[in-house]
């Protein structure tokens, strides 16, 4: 009711300004809206493609794990061939580690130079060290951290997905780097702002010329009354 009596107290102008400016703020929420939406996405598309990989990959252990189990394959050639198999399974910065329970880098597709080695700690890290204790302890996890690139130096962003693998107690990880995904939300937000300051604009400029049409014509009609 209090708005109401508002309104009417309001002159035309008053209404005007009133009804641009709701109309702006509207867009500012839907876009603000929007982008919440699509950040919350983007935080979410690396850690599912991070576990539906790993998700995958354990189960081609577990193809080569029950071959062993059946007398076709040893232990060792069943392990030799789950690691050469995951190691052909490489695309780009897209690899997989595997560590064994002694933390024992078994596989690491993008340095094979670390293999047959102890993981290393700190920032050379292969993967979190809290993150590896999550996978042996509750069967599965992610963490975000900062690594390098394949034959970079400077660490970027990355989330990774680790999975238990009971059987053989192995350790099976893999990570997509997101700081170009936070470029790709920082584009997409300018492009929003930059839509809604377009949209916007007209309004602004209609509601100037509007109010100065019925400034002038309001004196207009003053000066015929005088």
């Amino acid at each position: 009711m209090k708005s109401m009596n508002v309104l009417k107290h309001l002159n035309l102008r008053g209404k005007l300004a009133l009804i641009v400016g709701w109309a702006v703020a509207s867009m500012i929420f839907l876009v603000a809206l929007s982008l919440g939406m699509r950040w919350q996405d983007l935080r979410q598309e690396p850690r599912t493609l991070a576990s539906d990989l790993v998700e995958m990959a354990s189960g081609i252990l577990d193809r080569y794990q029950k071959q062993e189990q059946a007398g076709a394959l040893t232990r060792e050639q069943a392990q030799k061939l789950a690691i050469e198999t995951l190691r052909s399974m490489r695309q780009q910065e897209l690899y997989f580690v595997v560590l064994d329970k002694e933390q024992r880098l078994l596989l690491h597709a993008a340095r094979p130079e670390l293999e047959n080695q102890p993981a290393r700690g700190g920032r050379d890290a292969v993967l979190p060290a809290e993150l590896l204790q999550t996978a042996l302890q509750d069967g599965s996890g992610f963490a975000d951290y900062e690594a390098p690139r394949p034959g970079a130096g400077k660490p970027v962003q990355k989330t990774a997905y680790a999975r238990h693998f009971p059987p053989w107690d192995w350790v099976l990880s893999t990570g997509v780097y997101v700081d170009e995904l936070r470029g790709d939300f920082s584009a997409t937000a300018l492009r929003e702002t930059l839509l809604t300051t377009a949209l916007a604009l007209p309004l602004f400029i209609a509601f100037f010329r509007l109010r100065r049409s019925v400034r002038t014509g309001v004196n207009g009609v003053l000066e015929l009354a005088n």
